[in-house]
């Protein structure tokens, strides 16, 4: 699939998407408002991507947001199945950080009693870690036949739509469980599924 036909799918998402959680309310709960804002904040950045790759060809901003994407799913997914109370009241009131992305991944796995979470996050770490950053193959991508340029290849940029399209859509699916909204839910699993093929 070319770079254009991904950014036509991911333009595709974000209307669809746009559509679904504009009628959304949220709870009067302080676990509910916190995963709300973090779905916010994911599709905030999702479609911030999506318009530094397409309009401004802000490469270094686009795969710097892909780790706020993968953190805010993390922890909102975290908040809606694997928090106590006790645990969200203190982040709430600011007497508790998260704990890290890595960290939560392995929680979120043990009481869901699966394994996807950890494992995903470790297939995402050199792309987090090297692309965002300023690691070192975000700095390698700044030259261009000796000009100080960014320098991406399509696949790289695709590679990037993916994943947050990946974090974005399973978020989406996780609180649309969360809300109790099927809608929501297949939304997320069949946005993911159409953006492969």
């Amino acid at each position: 699939m070319s770079l254009d036909e991904v950014l036509n799918k991911t333009q595709d998402i974000i209307d669809k998407t746009d559509l679904a959680l504009t009628q959304k309310t949220t709870g009067v709960e302080i676990r509910d408002a916190i995963s709300a804002s973090l779905v916010s904040i994911a599709r905030q950045h999702y479609k911030t991507i999506f318009h530094s790759i397409k309009i401004h060809n802000q490469y270094n901003s686009a795969f710097a947001l892909l780790r706020p994407i993968v953190d805010a799913t993390y922890r909102a997914i975290w908040t809606m199945v694997a928090s106590t109370d006790n645990q969200v009241e203190k982040i709430a009131n600011g007497t508790k950080q998260f704990d890290s992305t890595q960290d939560l991944s392995k929680k979120i796995d043990r009481k869901e009693e699966c394994d996807i979470f950890h494992n995903r996050y470790c297939d995402n770490s050199p792309l987090l870690h090297g692309m965002t950053h300023a690691g070192i193959e975000l700095i390698g991508r700044q030259m261009n036949e000796g000009h100080i340029e960014p320098n991406f290849e399509d696949n790289e940029l695709i590679a990037l739509l993916y994943e947050a399209t990946n974090n974005y859509c399973m978020l989406l699916y996780y609180y649309g469980k969360y809300i109790d909204d099927e809608a929501l839910m297949y939304l997320g699993g069949d946005l993911v599924k159409e953006m492969h093929m």
